[in-house]
């Protein structure tokens, strides 16, 4: 995988070169037509890679300066085309652009020894000499729209919301789906949500539509380990973003909840929407939690990164054997459910393998999480067009 400032070169064995879409200016060495030294990097459909660096330049006599007259954006991505790859893209600046293997440089120019200091490297290595984070812990997000949520006591989600009424703005509202709203009051009227956690601590958010009419002091009172806290926030403020809650050790059980009351101190309308728990500790214990944990298997999906699809593979294993129920749902990097491949389905113990078709999404990095009876394991997959 190949992180970069862009612009893109190649898609789909294309010339595709995204200027547009990334953020440069005037003077960056990026403008299309500019030959500059220039470095990319992409693969080929046989799964090599290839890195190069197009220069030509010349010392000027006398001084350190190299002038250079390298490559157009469109050229290289033609030199990669030209090299069998699908898919390629810009590495630098242009200017800034200097190749070694070992401890050779390969672009000295004239064979000299003058060299531009560059302020970003991309490097090959062996994998040993990695100091790589630890893997991503858990993130679980859900909001008013989930069949899970709870309105006023009873189940059955957004279509029996008695009293609560959805915002007509929706670009504001988490997901896109709406928020929902209902009077100030005397704490009647609620929304529950009932997250499937670890037996482990969690930071809590909350998430909603800021408005002039929005009430202050709403309590979100959060069911955990400990017992309960009320936690009250202001919706006139942080429009549209994640809001902390705190910190707090989850049962990893039914029990764990959070409830979004009308029981305010001012204002007038009380929205409830989207709530996140982010994994802040890896689990240390096995109280609560059901067996079924030690027998869920997620593989990396392959390819990765994919255009547009992909194929996840996983195991689910049951000592007596009997049908789970799996869901396996695809996220955005902020938490947001973009798809849904496996809706609470029932099925029996085994090996499986499904497609996932990123056809309608944006290059990014996203998060599939794999669900079986409650309990969730996570990892990241990259679309790259």
């Amino acid at each position: 995988m190949g992180l970069a400032g862009g612009p893109n070169l190649v898609t789909n064995g294309q010339i595709n070169v995204t200027y547009d879409q990334e953020v440069f200016f005037g003077g960056s060495g990026l403008e299309g037509g500019s030959n500059r030294p220039r470095t990319a990097i992409g693969y080929t459909a046989d799964g090599r890679v290839i890195l190069l660096i197009a220069d030509g330049g010349a010392l000027i006599p006398g001084s350190d300066f190299v002038f250079s007259s390298g490559a157009t954006l469109a050229q290289m991505a033609q030199f990669m085309i030209n090299l069998g790859c699908v898919e390629a893209m810009n590495l630098d600046g242009g200017g800034s652009s200097t190749m070694a293997i070992g401890s050779t440089l390969y672009n000295r120019p004239n064979g000299g020894t003058t060299q531009r200091p560059v302020p970003t490297i991309f490097a090959i290595v062996h994998k040993d000499s990695l100091k790589l984070p630890p893997p991503p812990l858990e993130e679980v997000v859900t909001d008013t729209e989930r069949e899970s949520t709870v309105f006023n006591g009873t189940i059955c989600g957004a279509l029996c919301n008695n009293g609560w009424f959805q915002s007509a703005n929706l670009n504001d509202s988490y997901g896109g789906t709406g928020s929902w709203l209902t009077d100030r009051g005397d704490g009647s009227r609620t929304v529950t949500y009932n997250p499937s956690l670890k037996a482990t601590e969690y930071e809590v958010f909350g998430w909603w539509s800021a408005s002039f009419n929005r009430a202050t002091g709403v309590p979100y009172v959060i069911v955990h380990k400990n017992g309960r806290d009320t936690v009250r926030v202001n919706q006139t403020l942080q429009n549209a973003q994640w809001v902390s809650l705190g910190k707090f050790n989850f049962t990893g059980t039914a029990a764990d909840q959070v409830i979004v009351s009308n029981k305010a101190t001012g204002g007038q309308y009380v929205v409830a929407d989207g709530v996140r728990f982010v994994q802040t500790k890896a689990v240390t214990s096995t109280e609560n939690r059901p067996q079924i944990t030690e027998n869920i298997r997620l593989e990396q999906n392959y390819p990765n990164p994919f255009n547009p699809s992909t194929v996840v593979g996983f195991r689910v294993e049951a000592q007596d054997l009997a049908p789970v129920q799996v869901n396996l749902a695809v996220f955005d990097m902020m938490g947001r459910l973009v798809s849904t491949v496996i809706a609470n389905q029932r099925m029996a113990p085994g090996e499986y393998t499904v497609r996932f078709d990123g056809t309608d999404l944006a290059s990014g990095t996203y998060l599939y999480r794999l669900t079986v009876d409650g309990v969730s394991t996570t990892r990241r997959m990259t679309l790259v067009r």
